[in-house]
């Protein structure tokens, strides 16, 4: 506890000195107990300068951590639930886990790499440590579960508001869940919602969100199909800055999202293939559907299902 309680100190006045003995009053421990602690910090990688009658400073570092996340908030979400995992299968599953083991209230749960990770459809997300954000946010109220069928639609617009302040790149947004620069994918976002068997109801929604960042190279499967999101912040405060916007989006009027994430699409005006035929993306429509026709001149709105640009 001693050490996130001073790494959270440290993350919240970066490059600003902390003399060891004002962390010692502020926790009640002794100087060696502070000194033991940085010493644990320095050797996990964290870059702390220890300078003489000044303290000790947190210079750049891009060390994942719930510590890191909480400076970045600022004071703001106060009742959400952090986890920060070196490593787990997939943020999602993780979520659904806590859900299942009667987790209560809002949730970020966010990993330095992820062995399965996942996008729709089953298809994998390439998660490497140290070069990506891996993270899901579990929502709960009926604000939010009352409106499952535009999940994606809203949570697309925050991602991109989120990284718009920190990035020159145009990002567009692939329908329905897919975030590109370019031609090429940089990130993707997995909505999922558990249910009450009983009565139907959604109880949660878990939104899963994936983005390249660092990954200098992709495996070759993926060169010719991934790139990453340039930007000089760090992980954490882009999960914060994520987080905000996902908590601040108007759940309850998600139709209001619409004008945003049509400005934002690449898709309409599109020749693409959807079930294996070549057809034309027209619009985005009130209902977050994609309408597309058909090479016979009839027309009709999608709401799921792989697209592919042609």
């Amino acid at each position: 506890m001693l050490k996130e309680d001073i790494l959270f100190v440290l993350e919240s006045n970066r490059e600003v000195p902390i003399s060891g003995q004002e962390l010692a009053d502020r926790f009640h421990v002794s100087r060696n107990a502070v000194w033991k602690v940085i010493n644990s910090l320095k050797q996990e990688g964290y870059p702390i300068r220890s300078q003489r009658n000044k303290g000790y400073s947190l210079g750049t570092v891009d060390i994942l951590s719930k510590e890191g996340i909480l400076a970045e908030l600022h004071g703001a979400c106060p009742e959400l639930e952090i986890r920060v995992l070196q490593e787990t299968d997939s943020t999602n599953n993780e979520a659904k886990r806590m859900l299942a083991s009667g987790f209560s209230g809002n949730a970020l749960v966010a990993a330095e790499t992820q062995s399965m990770g996942r996008g729709r459809k089953g298809k994998s997300f390439y998660s490497p440590a140290g070069t990506g954000i891996y993270l899901s946010l579990i929502l709960q109220g009926d604000e939010i579960t009352n409106q499952v069928s535009m999940l994606t639609i809203v949570a697309a617009c925050a991602v991109v508001r989120a990284l718009q302040k920190h990035t020159e790149d145009p990002i567009r947004l692939k329908w329905v869940n897919d975030l590109f620069v370019g031609n090429k994918k940089a990130g993707g976002i997995l909505s999922e919602a558990t249910f009450d068997l009983e009565s139907g109801k959604t109880e949660a929604v878990v939104i899963g969100i994936g983005i390249n960042l660092f990954a200098a190279a992709f495996p070759d499967e993926l060169a010719q199909r991934a790139v990453s999101v340039h930007t000089d912040a760090s992980r954490n405060a882009l999960i914060a800055e994520i987080t905000r916007e996902l908590l601040a989006a108007d759940w309850s009027r998600p139709e209001r999202e619409l004008p945003f994430y049509r400005e934002h699409s690449m898709v309409p005006g599109r020749e693409i293939q959807y079930m294996g035929e070549t057809v034309t993306a027209l619009e985005i429509d009130e209902t977050g559907g994609l309408l597309i026709r058909h090479r016979n001149g009839g027309t009709e709105v999608i709401h799921g299902g792989n697209i592919t640009l042609l």
